[in-house]
């Protein structure tokens, strides 16, 4: 009998261990966390299928987080030259804690989800910022489709769109709101469709 050793979960430190998100990313498997180092993280280069450009794209069974917990440490700026994070066909949830999505941007015709883009993604945010994102067609922080969203104890800023959804846009996805602060968007801060929000202990307003 020979005992293959399988693969331990592990904390990938970015910049120490992987000079950026993405690199972390992409020698991650699933059940590693990619931890960011107090600072900006502005290389918004990656491309995916459609030629978008990203900080970066996630993969399945990766977390990502900001090493304090405080989002004012971590801050990924895309300069409004892409959007900040995507993810698609991801079975598990992907939890995000303790970072800022800054400059997030989402141009048509792919123009949804300029701080983070998710499609049959299961996103879950905790104590995160959404700071100055927007999207031409819907969903200037967040948009998701077909998957599911969960946001805890965050704050929303001055995120907009052209259509709609300026914080948050969702469509056939479940979506629970805790928490959280919505503060000066720049059109209705929430568009839903096919199911009802859970809201709770949520501020919309300015």
């Amino acid at each position: 009998l020979v005992l293959v050793p399988t693969a331990q979960a592990r904390d990938w430190l970015v910049p120490t261990q992987a000079p950026t998100i993405q690199a972390a990313v992409d020698s991650a498997i699933s059940g590693d966390v990619v931890v960011l180092a107090p600072g900006t993280y502005d290389d918004c280069t990656n491309l995916n299928s459609n030629n978008v450009a990203h900080i970066a794209i996630l993969r399945n069974g990766i977390t990502l987080r900001g090493e304090t917990g405080n989002p004012d440490h971590v801050i990924l700026d895309a300069g409004w030259q892409g959007r900040c994070l995507e993810m698609r066909g991801f079975a598990d949830t992907t939890r995000i804690t303790g970072v800022t999505f800054r400059r997030g941007k989402a141009s048509n015709p792919f123009g949804s989800g300029g701080g983070v883009f998710a499609y049959d993604a299961k996103p879950y945010f905790k104590d995160c910022v959404f700071d100055s994102c927007s999207a031409e067609f819907a969903g200037g922080g967040i948009n998701v489709l077909a998957g599911e969203l969960t946001v805890e104890n965050c704050v929303f800023t001055d995120c907009g769109t052209d259509n709609i959804g300026a914080g948050i846009r969702v469509s056939t996805s479940p979506i629970a709101i805790t928490s959280s602060t919505f503060f000066r968007s720049r059109a209705p801060a929430l568009q839903y469709a096919n199911e009802a929000p859970v809201i709770r202990q949520t501020i919309f307003t300015g």
